[in-house]
């Protein structure tokens, strides 16, 4: 019934930035993105141009596009958008995932990174920053966005937290991979690396681990004070 309200008012109101916003709100928690696309579009020409109420029309937008995967046309929209509001954080989130969708990686990383100065305790930014990184191969950098995210999202809402815990778990075990092999190359430079998931001997995985820890603590002791 507020759905219908609202697109009732807006049809007889067209542009009013408070009917919009609420709309907003409304067809995103029902995931209805084609709608708001559509909806939205004929609002825009009944928006003031550089204004906020133009801001947020084209953010909301450029968010339908990126769930629709219409990568280039949320990244033009969101464009328009941040010209206005610069500083809105999750404007540069909504980039950064565009950018993804293009394989712009890097610029996807610094457009997160921008979100997440903008606001600290946006979860989502940090998952996809975390994610970007892995992609990348920063492992240790995406580990801290991931465990910074998984801080921020409420166990209670367990479908969300388990998501980023897996992604978590997956960049610790690249990394524990990534120490071991490492540990491996050190102690046999003439033998093949090990396989992930591979068991060794119980001798050499002692050695293993050994070798793994020294690793460990030769970097802390290079680390800068």
């Amino acid at each position: 019934m507020l759905k219908e309200t609202l697109l009732e008012s807006l049809r007889r109101f067209p542009g009013d930035p408070a009917m919009i916003q609420r709309l907003g709100h409304e067809l995103e928690s029902r995931s209805e993105w084609q709608l708001m696309l559509d909806v939205l579009e004929q609002q825009l020409p009944h928006v003031k141009q550089g204004t906020p109420g133009e801001a947020q029309v084209t953010y909301l937008l450029a968010k339908a596009s990126v769930e629709l995967g219409i990568e280039r046309r949320a990244l033009a929209l969101i464009g328009r958008s941040l010209l206005i509001r610069p500083d809105f954080a999750f404007s540069h989130h909504i980039k950064g995932r565009a950018l993804a969708g293009m394989q712009r990686f890097a610029e996807a990383i610094a457009a997160q990174q921008r979100c997440v100065q903008l606001a600290p305790d946006f979860c989502w930014g940090w998952f996809e920053l975390g994610r970007l990184q892995r992609h990348q191969g920063k492992l240790d950098a995406a580990s801290g966005s991931l465990k910074r995210a998984l801080e921020l999202q409420p166990v209670q809402a367990r479908h969300h937290h388990n998501l980023i815990r897996e992604a978590l778990e997956e960049v610790k075990a690249q990394i524990g991979q990534q120490e071991r092999q490492e540990a491996a190359l050190s102690l046999w430079p003439e033998r093949p690396l090990p396989r992930e998931g591979e068991r060794l001997s119980s001798l050499d995985e002692l050695e293993l681990q050994l070798e793994q820890f020294n690793l460990f603590l030769n970097r802390i002791e290079k680390r800068p004070n």
